[in-house]
């Protein structure tokens, strides 16, 4: 039920922004919202699986662009209807996309995430809150007119809770390729 909730708040403060920036046709909005279920064992007796509810909002001005998503995710035995560990996941990213060309363009990613654990017969442990800080340089260069290279590179720095939730304390990853 406080999932519900605090997904209906997050659409409706996205649906009244969007409402009160109707006029101005600077900005570019989009808002939705996904409930993603998988069930990994099929029909078998104990149908394990994930339950994953996400809602999120997007506004875009020239080179900004602004995401908030609430996310959550965790394992559910759908047979008894009970889910396992989970956590809910609220985030904030802003992207300003600094260079834009034909043939060149270079943007960043600074983010926030919040990571809410709630253990469930897990010895030790009931809830954990973690927190994770993003930057993260995006790219795509122009090689011939059929060929691009194109990418991004994120760093993220946790703090609270780490050795409850598992985590390390920074990670780094990229995605790159020809196109």
């Amino acid at each position: 039920m406080k999932t519900l909730l605090t997904s209906t708040a997050l659409l409706i403060c996205a649906g009244m922004a969007c409402a009160q920036a109707a006029d101005n046709k600077d900005w570019h909005f989009n808002i939705g919202a996904m409930y993603e279920i998988e069930n990994v064992e099929g029909y078998g007796e104990d149908m394990d699986g994930l339950a994953e509810p996400s809602v999120y909002f997007n506004a875009s001005n020239g080179p900004w662009r602004i995401s908030l998503a609430y996310y959550q995710e965790g394992p559910v035995d759908y047979s008894a209807g009970k889910r396992g560990t989970w956590f809910d996941r609220p985030e904030l990213e802003v992207h300003y996309q600094m260079l834009e060309s034909d043939d060149f363009s270079f943007g960043l990613t600074g983010g926030f995430r919040n990571y809410g654990y709630h253990y469930v017969n897990e010895a030790g442990k009931d809830t954990a809150n973690m927190q994770r800080w993003k930057v993260a340089p995006d790219w795509d260069v122009k090689l011939t007119d059929d060929l691009r290279f194109s990418g991004w590179l994120a760093m993220y720095q946790f703090v609270n809770d780490l050795s409850t939730t598992g985590y390390s304390d920074s990670r780094v990853e990229s995605e790159t390729g020809l196109n």
